[in-house]
């Protein structure tokens, strides 16, 4: 499983929010003063996704890590 598996990676503000495609998983992370993105809320858990809560917070993370160096928030 790649980001590209993720559906939307989407910056709003100092928020970035991730989702995956087929699935209720969705997290918001948050620029802040500290060199990492905070998390700020985790969507439901889906006992029907093809990939637990677990695996998709690792990809999340990465993939919102990944956008916040984009951006310049992180070096």
């Amino acid at each position: 499983m790649t980001h590209s598996d993720l559906v939307r990676i989407e910056v709003q503000g100092a928020d970035i929010l991730v989702a995956m495609r087929g699935t209720c998983f969705r997290v918001k992370y948050r620029k802040q003063e500290a060199p990492w993105l905070s998390v700020q809320e985790y969507g439901p858990d889906d006992p029907d996704a093809t990939i637990t809560l677990s695996e998709f917070r690792a990809l999340a993370w990465a993939a919102a890590n990944d956008k916040a160096r984009e951006l310049g928030w992180l070096a």
